[in-house]
């Protein structure tokens, strides 16, 4: 979700000549992740890929924190709260969301260590500065490049 996010991002997504530039296999790669973590019908297409993964697998957290601020703020804890009859149906929904952690977590990842890709992690730089990436976007592409 979050990296199409980023690269959806008006400083990333404004660079019209870079973007042309891919090649069609890249495109077709990024048009079905796109498509994957769209936002219509509540994240329908990565909510049934994540549904349909095996273990191990890692849940997409900000799905799963949305699930659990929803049934929190949409259900009431008790049926009855003078007679201390708690609402089963939210410990269901709860329940669901504990049964999708632990099914991911059910396997373990087993990692072949790749130093060059421990190097590149570990010095990883990101800039999250919306305004320092435009800045940056349009040092690249400035904004009277017309693309024909």
């Amino acid at each position: 979700e979050y990296g199409v996010s980023a690269l959806v991002s008006y400083p990333i997504s404004r660079l019209k000549l870079t973007w042309k530039g891919l090649s069609p296999t890249v495109v077709e790669k990024w048009t079905k992740f796109e498509e994957l973590a769209s936002p219509l019908g509540n994240f329908a297409s990565l909510r049934g890929a994540c549904a349909k993964s095996n273990p191990p697998a890692i849940p997409v957290l900000s799905l799963l924190l949305k699930d659990l601020i929803f049934i929190e703020d949409g259900n009431e804890n008790w049926y009855d709260k003078e007679l201390k009859i708690l609402n089963f149906g939210k410990v269901e929904l709860l329940g669901r969301i504990a049964s999708m952690f632990k099914r991911a977590s059910s396997e373990r990842y087993i990692f072949a260590v790749v130093p060059l890709i421990q190097n590149y992690l570990k010095n990883l730089f990101i800039i999250d500065d919306i305004n320092l990436l435009e800045e940056f976007s349009k040092r690249s592409e400035p904004t009277n490049n017309h693309v024909l």
